[in-house]
């Protein structure tokens, strides 16, 4: 028995150690990520890399331990994953590579995810580190509109190191594989899914105090756009050496959307020595052309005189043909190292977001070993087009230029067009894309060498220069531009005539005027004297005109009798010289709508001339006269006029003045509108009227109800479209739209043949369609009279002959719909029933054999057509008849 105990004795101790050695072999994760590789364009399969940072002093971390963790991939399915051999990155710490390969079954957004126990111990920022979970995740968005994509990639290690009172600095060293923009955001550390850590606080946070060096509390911040890191600065207070974790979010963006993110959970080692750290002299941020080598010189010193060793971190050391990568040897550790980055650029690298190459200097010979980060962003332009030249046709222009440089890589070439402004643009090195003043007019493929400017088919205008440059454009997702091509420059041959002049002079819809007048063609295209044609087409873009006026030698017309209230006109000349027509010009489009006290002015025009500006002219009523109201500039297409008055007619008119940059064509080019006229009203709600009914007041004859409400008119600004009627029969019923009652008319009689009884509003509508608020609910009940005799005589004489109410001289009695009528006799039995018929007409019989005489007792169950009160509509009456059969 005594061995038996001592047995269990031994069991429960091996039991308690194998569990204490299990609980200090889980504590050693200190940071860690994930990333993601899309392995083929035609199968929705991933590689997905964990990379894990362990205390290799942990029991944990040592083989075979910590050589697995389980991952879920989002969709339901998880799997072991077993990590490739660790490999040792100082400060005793391990990196440990986990790799697998996962497809899924479909489009749809998923979050990879890993949770382990646990985390390294006397981490301050997470209470009781060592018994909490480290956990990271990462999402995949498979989206068949975004097309392929791999997640950011980490460059630089999630294990770092700070002094005391001395700013700490880190960059991740992020970037997309296929050229995505990034943000980076700090979150909570986590302990699973959504599950973020209890009392976890940021480093940098008031409750570890600490000043920065700016005065003030110590402070942490996160770049968003570049992902620099400053802790400013870690506090002196507590044993060292302390342990802080933060967790990084980097999205990815693309055409604007965010399409993924991975988190990375990392830690900052602070330590308390008489150290400083290193200082980097960076190179400025800088932008190449592609094509070009890049060479710069980075170097880093120590106050303290330390040994420094510098490396570089970054996408441009992780490129893969045709891409070439850039190179920058580690130096040190030595006293004062300086390297080179080299860089020989290729098309391929050509984005719109920058390269950041992230330099790292760390002191050697001091603990702990302190670093200076500094992050360099590089900006890869796509090389200028070249050979560019410009070859005017009769309205068009042809631009030829060189085979573009990286026409391989460029998905399409922009042409960006600037008129009448020949003056060369001025750039700067990082300046792509279109440059300010030109307008995009068409596009290239990037292989093309050639493209006519046609005004997107609607010619361009004589009189002007047209200046262009172009500009490469390169795929999605990186984007980017070329550097613009020089500027070139054509000029039209005038071998037509040049409008000068095109005004709406009289507004009618049937003796409307427009008054041309135009420039002769230069005689050195066209010798001669001059003859013409004038045409006309219907609307901005017509297909047709008609010729209104043939072989004219005058430069001016006047087209009459036209509609130019209601339509606009475009016009065009015809040179008999040689049967070459203009571009047709349409006339100044305007459009005026009344507001509230408000006009709101709408225009569209297209001139051969540059114009300069746009003047609008007013006039208040017919008898006003038009006065200038504001000038405005070219690019204005709408105004709004708060300076008028409900009820009053306003009038505009448009007056436009321009330009042409053709030296022979000096005097200003005009174009005038047409007249158009608002009457702003009051579009508020309007008010309740006042209401009246009058029903049958007891008079069972009249079978109507009038109704009267207060006149809410303007006779001299009417803004009362209509009046709505409501009713309803029962004043707990919901009142509908009977009708609608025009404007002007105050009074409306509803006539029911069968019952006067209802509920009645009235509400206004204003003619901006604004219905306003009801009147009080009036109601009025129906005037019903049924009463029942006591005395029937039943001997034919036309007197008292039958049962039947009272005061009925024809059909049935007023607002009665049905009557079940009983009678009994004195033993209470029934002798009579009659059901629907509200008259009776009961003579007395039983089954056609007259009763004897007495007293008989009748019920009557009278419904009513409606009543008002809807509980009024059934009543019983109960009383008696006295039968006779002689007077």
């Amino acid at each position: 028995m005594e061995t038996l105990k001592n047995l269990r004795k031994f069991t429960y101790v091996v039991i308690l150690a194998m569990i204490c050695t299990f609980s200090s072999q889980a504590t050693h994760i200190r940071a860690g990520e994930f990333s993601a590789r899309r392995l083929s364009s035609t199968t929705l399969e991933y590689e997905i890399t964990l990379v894990l940072y362990y205390n290799s002093l942990s029991a944990a971390a040592i083989p075979p331990y910590g050589g697995d963790v389980l991952v879920e991939f989002g969709d339901g399915e998880s799997a072991r994953v077993y990590r490739s051999a660790p490999i040792d990155v100082g400060n005793n710490t391990s990196k440990n590579v986990f790799v697998t390969k996962h497809l899924y079954g479909g489009l749809g957004k998923y979050i990879v995810r890993m949770s382990e126990a646990n985390r390294n111990g006397n981490i301050v920022n997470i209470p009781n580190s060592d018994f909490v979970r480290f956990y990271v995740e990462m999402q995949i968005w498979i989206n068949s509109s975004f097309g392929l994509n791999d997640s950011p990639v980490m460059t630089v290690p999630p294990v770092d190191f700070g002094n005391v009172n001395k700013i700490y600095t880190h960059n991740p060293g992020a970037y997309d594989p296929d050229g995505d923009s990034l943000s980076y955001e700090l979150i909570p550390a986590q302990s699973n899914i959504g599950a973020q850590i209890a009392g976890y606080n940021y480093p940098g946070s008031p409750v570890f105090g600490g000043q920065s060096t700016l005065g003030g509390p110590a402070f942490l911040t996160l770049n968003a756009s570049t992902g620099d890191i400053v802790w400013n600065t870690p506090s002196d207070a507590g044993a060292v050496p302390r342990y802080y974790n933060l967790a990084i979010k980097i999205t990815e963006w693309r055409y604007g959307t965010a399409i993924g993110y991975i988190v990375r959970d990392m830690q900052i080692e602070i330590k308390q020595e008489d150290n400083f750290p290193p200082v980097l002299a960076m190179p400025k941020d800088t932008c190449i052309e592609a094509g070009k080598l890049l060479l710069s010189t980075v170097s880093a010193s120590d106050p303290d005189g330390n040994r420094v060793k510098l490396e570089a971190y970054g996408q441009t050391f992780e490129l893969s043909a045709p891409s070439v990568k850039s190179t920058f040897p580690t130096i040190g550790p030595v006293i004062n190292p300086t390297g080179q980055y080299t860089w020989q650029t290729r098309c391929s690298d050509v984005r719109r977001q920058p390269y950041q190459v992230i330099f790292k200097a760390s002191d050697q010979d001091a603990t702990p070993i302190l670093t200076d980060v500094r992050t360099w962003l590089i900006y890869v332009k796509g090389p200028k087009i070249t050979g560019v030249t410009a070859t005017p046709g009769f309205d068009f222009v042809t631009l030829n230029w060189s085979p573009y440089t990286c026409s391989a890589d460029a998905t399409k070439i922009n042409i960006y067009r600037k008129d009448c402004d020949p003056a060369v643009p001025v750039s700067d090195p990082c300046t792509t894309g279109p440059l300010a003043g030109y307008v995009l007019v068409g596009n290239a493929k990037g292989t093309d060498i050639t493209f006519t400017d046609t005004n997107k088919g609607t010619g361009l205008s004589k009189g002007k220069s047209y200046c262009y440059i172009l500009v490469a454009e390169y795929p999605a997702p990186a984007y980017g531009e070329s550097y613009p091509s020089d500027q070139v420059c054509a000029q039209l041959n005038r071998d037509v005539p040049v409008f000068s002049q095109m005004d709406v002079t009289v507004t009618s819809a049937t003796a409307g005027e427009v008054f041309l007048k135009w420039y002769k063609p230069s005689a050195a295209s066209v010798p001669g004297s001059y003859t013409y044609d004038v045409e006309r087409g219907v609307g901005l873009n017509p297909t047709t005109f008609t010729t209104i006026a043939a072989g004219i030698s005058d430069t001016v017309y006047t087209d009459t009798n036209i509609d130019t209230k209601n339509t606009i006109y475009s016009y065009r000349i015809k040179l008999l010289n040689n049967n070459l027509k203009t571009t047709y010009v349409p006339l100044f489009d305007l459009t005026a709508v009344a507001g509230n006290a408000q006009a709101i002015l709408n225009w569209t025009y297209k001139t051969p001339w540059t114009t300069d500006s746009v003047q609008i002219y007013r006039k208040i009523n017919v008898a006003g006269t038009f006065t200038k109201l504001i000038t405005l500039p070219s690019s204005a297409v709408t105004y709004t006029d708060n300076a008028v008055t409900n009820c009053d007619t306003v009038y505009y008119y448009l007056h436009q003045y321009g330009s042409y940059c053709d030296d022979a064509l000096k005097a200003i080019a005009t174009q005038i509108s047409a007249i158009d006229s608002v009457l702003p009203l009051d579009d508020n709600p309007p008010p309740a009227p006042a209401l009246s009914v009058v029903g049958c007041n007891g008079d069972i004859t009249v079978f109507q109800n009038v109704l009267n409400w207060t006149n809410l008119s303007n006779p001299q600004c009417d803004i009362i479209d209509h009046y709505n009627i409501y009713f309803a029969t029962h004043n707990t019923d919901e009142l509908g739209l009977l009708r609608t009652i025009p404007t002007g008319t105050t009074t409306y009689t509803h006539i029911n043949m069968q019952t006067t009884a209802g509920c009645y509003q009235v509400s206004a509508t204003n003619v901006a369609g604004v219905e306003g608020a009801r009147s009080d609910k009036i109601c009025v009940d129906d005037c019903v009279d049924y009463r029942l005799p006591n005395l029937l005589t039943i001997n034919n004489d036309g007197f008292n002959d039958l049962m039947r109410p009272f005061d009925v001289p024809q059909g049935a009695p007023r607002g009665a719909e049905l009557v079940r009528f009983s009678v009994y006799n004195c033993w209470g039995a029934l002798v009579f029933f009659k059901d629907t018929d509200p008259n009776i007409m009961w003579n007395g019989s039983l089954n056609g054999t007259p009763l004897s005489d007495g007293i008989y007792y009748y019920n009557a169950e009278v419904h009513f057509y409606g009543r008002v009160n809807k509980d009024d509509e059934v009543k019983n009456l109960k009383g008696w008849v006295q039968l006779l059969t002689t007077k």
